[in-house]
């Protein structure tokens, strides 16, 4: 649903300062997803990726995006439509734009 951002965190707990620096620039940072529908799901249960959806934008470019704004204008259009991607990044997105939020 989005990429998971590193912040100060990190680095209190592992050590260097620009820690979260170089975890966005690996674009590793991981993501969190959200439940569709409720269920029961069990240690060792296989979890398997049934679609794509519409887009071809990866946790990677979302990310990327979150870092440089506007000067993607034309990727940050297209995002702040994408449904799956959650409505937060969407209206950041959405108010680099200056759209109002959803």
């Amino acid at each position: 649903s989005q990429p998971r951002y590193p912040c100060f965190k990190i680095s209190q707990k592992h050590g260097p300062a620009d820690l979260p620096a170089q975890v966005l620039d690996t674009r590793y940072s991981g993501f969190y997803l959200r439940v569709l529908r409720e269920g029961k799901i069990s240690t060792g249960d296989a979890i398997v990726k049934k679609e794509n959806g519409d887009s071809n934008a990866s946790v990677a470019h979302v990310l990327y995006l979150m870092q440089v704004g506007l000067q993607e204008k034309a990727a940050l259009a297209e995002l702040v439509e994408l449904e799956a991607l959650s409505a937060v990044v969407r209206n950041k997105f959405r108010k680099q734009l200056g759209m109002p939020e959803i």
